[in-house]
Order: structure tokens, then C-alpha cells, then sequence
């Protein structure tokens, strides 16, 4: 995905809730840039496990232990193809996600502020329907594009920091 693509994603997004709830954009973002580098490590995991040798079926079992994870572990419970098949696709699920993922992880970050958002199961939908078709599993200098983007829309937003604190983890390490 490239810096032009990701800004159509992002202004699509805008629309379908009015200009209203954008920290809840922001979060949906959050959650699948998340997952999307979490789906990469455990790739990068599970084939070091398979060149050692260790069979497939053992080696599912281990990728689900969170010690193996350097970056940030998300249990399967909060993983983004989870959300895409929840039925009562909700804000609240996002918020609980994301703080299920701080909760599972060595990370030094305060717990996020509880946001009321109005936004419904239609547009939710639609957020999450859109959101999915972006890979943030690209090189380094198309993802700091990407996020210099979004802190760029943060800022003239007004958005307060909340969620993206999980992404400013990954490059403090």
C-alpha cells in the first residue's frame, strides 16, 4: 500500500462517519496495523521453528506462546479476524481489544480513556470492511510514511494521542 492509497483509505473513512468519532478511526487503525505486524512476526516465528525442524502441528502450539514474541503479542480472542466476524461489531470491541493487547504485553503505556463513541454497526462495518483491505506488512519506509501520515491527520484533527501510544512502542524498540 502506498502513502496515496492508504490517504483515499483514510479519507473514505472520514465519510462514513460524518467527520464524527475520528479517534474511532484512529483506533481501527491501530488495531490492524497491530495485527498486521503481529501476523508478520509470527510468519517470521513459525518458519524459524519449521527450518529447526519441529513439526507444523507442534509448531502451532508454540506460536501461541506470547514469550516468543518481541514486539507485541495479541491474543487470539482480539486478533483482526476476529473483529472482521463478530456480528455486534461495536466500538466497545475495539476499545477492548486494544486494551486486552496492553494488558498481554510488557509494554510501559497508561490504560487508554474510555471514549464514548456514537457510531453504529453500520458504519462500523464499513470501517472495518475498508480498513481490511490495507497490508501494512511493507517495508520500512512505506510504513513511516504511512504513520507520518496519520500523526500528520492526528494533528490537524485535533486527536488526542490515546491508541497510536501502542504504535510509538514499536519504535522505541
Amino acid at each position: 500500500m502506498d502513502i496515496d492509497q492508504f490517504l483515499n483509505v483514510l479519507s473514505k473513512c472520514e465519510r462514513i462517519v460524518d467527520d464524527q468519532n475520528l479517534e474511532c478511526i484512529q483506533d481501527v487503525f491501530v488495531l490492524k496495523i497491530l495485527n498486521d505486524m503481529f501476523e508478520n512476526e509470527r510468519q517470521d516465528i513459525r518458519q524459524d521453528f519449521l527450518l529447526r525442524g519441529i513439526c507444523s502441528s507442534e509448531v502451532d502450539n508454540l506460536i501461541d506462546d506470547p514469550a516468543y514474541y518481541q514486539f507485541i503479542y495479541i491474543p487470539n480472542l482480539v486478533r483482526w479476524n476476529q473483529l472482521k466476524n463478530i456480528q455486534h461489531n461495536d466500538w466497545t470491541f475495539i476499545a477492548h481489544a486494544l486494551q486486552t493487547i496492553i494488558d498481554s504485553n510488557p509494554i510501559n503505556i497508561p490504560p487508554l480513556p474510555y471514549r464514548a463513541q456514537n457510531i453504529n454497526f453500520y458504519q462500523m462495518k464499513q470501517l472495518v470492511e475498508l480498513i481490511d483491505v490495507c497490508d501494512f506488512q511493507m517495508s520500512k519506509e512505506k510504513t513511516e510514511a504511512i504513520f507520518k501520515a496519520i500523526e500528520s491527520w492526528q494533528k490537524m484533527k485535533r486527536l488526542k494521542v490515546g491508541s497510536w501510544m501502542l504504535i510509538n512502542c514499536y519504535y522505541a524498540k
